[in-house]
């Protein structure tokens, strides 16, 4: 369903007499959850499409020296390489200058370095952009999941929704510290369970869920889950190889338009 059908059926839950409050407020829960974690999703696949295409315009300008790999991790290091290993940083380091910050390299130093040497920092400028995306898409993909975890955990336990672990200590001064810790995989396991348990219960036991909302409910804790387990989502090398073969495509079209 599309955002619009589902806020029909939000519109139809909340008209109809049959249901009681406590099933009301959960359905609608649910696909008021839903809503938001797919604008998201919507926002991290715009961003995602931008990295790919200005990515492999990295790979051409740097020669093939950068590839895209399928993980924003990797493609960070990669990219963080580049930076520190540019004529750029170089400068910086011959003249004392280590301790700085990608924002100072990107409105201080090279705009100064470019100004003063009468180059253009294309490389540089480009890789500093596309580390700087790959920060906004994995904090889209977080927002994403906290909005899920957040509701979710309202309707199903927040303490099984969580990540992580809340433990609780009194100081010798008294007050009580809480300490956060990463669940284990064998604890994300469980509460998954756990969860999906629950989900089943509110459907089949409580009937607070209809089958539709207790699928939609089910299909944001795998992705939320998932999240906690495996980290951000891969990059769909099929879509690189989308924009690689278009890039191509229009490169030959260019070409042949010349020779006309």
């Amino acid at each position: 369903m599309n955002i619009e059908e589902i806020q029909e059926e939000k519109k139809k839950i909340n008209d109809n007499p049959n249901l009681t409050n406590e099933e009301k407020v959960s359905r609608i829960k649910v696909y008021q959850t839903f809503i938001e974690s797919s604008i998201q999703g919507t926002k991290y696949n715009e961003q995602m499409i931008q990295f790919v295409q200005d990515a492999n315009e990295m790979v051409n300008i740097s020669g093939g020296t950068y590839q895209i790999e399928d993980s924003l991790d990797y493609n960070k290091l990669a990219l963080k390489g580049n930076i520190l290993e540019s004529e750029l940083v170089k400068d910086l380091n011959e003249k004392g200058i280590q301790d700085f910050t990608l924002s100072d390299l990107k409105t201080v130093y090279a705009p100064n370095y470019e100004q003063e040497h009468g180059v253009s920092l294309t490389e540089t400028n480009l890789a500093m952009g596309l580390y700087d995306q790959i920060e906004a898409i994995e904090k889209t993909e977080q927002k994403q999941m906290e909005i899920v975890s957040r509701n979710l955990g309202d309707l199903l336990g927040k303490d099984i929704i969580s990540k992580t672990n809340e433990e609780s200590t009194i100081q010798s001064d008294g007050k009580v510290a809480v300490e956060l810790t990463d669940k284990t995989e064998e604890q994300l396991q469980a509460d998954y369970q756990k969860a999906i348990a629950k989900v089943d219960e509110l459907y089949v036991n409580e009937g607070i869920l209809d089958l539709q909302t207790k699928n939609v409910t089910t299909q944001m804790l795998n992705q939320l889950f998932n999240y906690y387990q495996n980290g951000n989502k891969k990059i769909p090398m099929n879509l690189v190889e989308q924009i690689e073969m278009s890039n191509e495509n229009q490169q030959t079209y260019e070409e042949q338009g010349k020779s006309l």
